[in-house]
């Protein structure tokens, strides 16, 4: 039996900045899509963050903090950002007896 983990990965540009692996019941729904968007925020301005949650039709939206997910058979990857990004995607462990 296996332990399924959340694992966070963030970038600037192609620098690996951060690493992390969660119990994936610590984020449920779209928590782990809310988080990769803060966690992505960190790298814009106070206007592009305004941009990024304005209604997409409107003169200062932009795609900043728009999620990729890739929900393929057997795997599942969530992507924010552009050169500040993040990643997050389901792994499996085996159960530590």
């Amino acid at each position: 039996m296996k332990n399924k983990f959340w694992k966070i990965e963030g970038y600037d540009n192609t620098l690996k900045i951060y690493e992390g692996e969660f119990n994936f019941n610590f984020f449920k729904g779209k928590r782990i899509e809310y988080l990769l968007q803060a966690l992505a925020a960190k790298g814009l301005n106070f206007g592009e963050i305004v941009g990024a949650y304005a209604i997409p039709s409107s003169e200062i939206a932009n795609n900043l903090l728009s999620l990729q997910i890739d929900a393929r058979k057997g795997s599942y990857t969530i992507c924010c950002g552009e050169s500040l990004h993040f990643v997050a995607r389901i792994i499996y462990k085996d159960k530590e007896e």
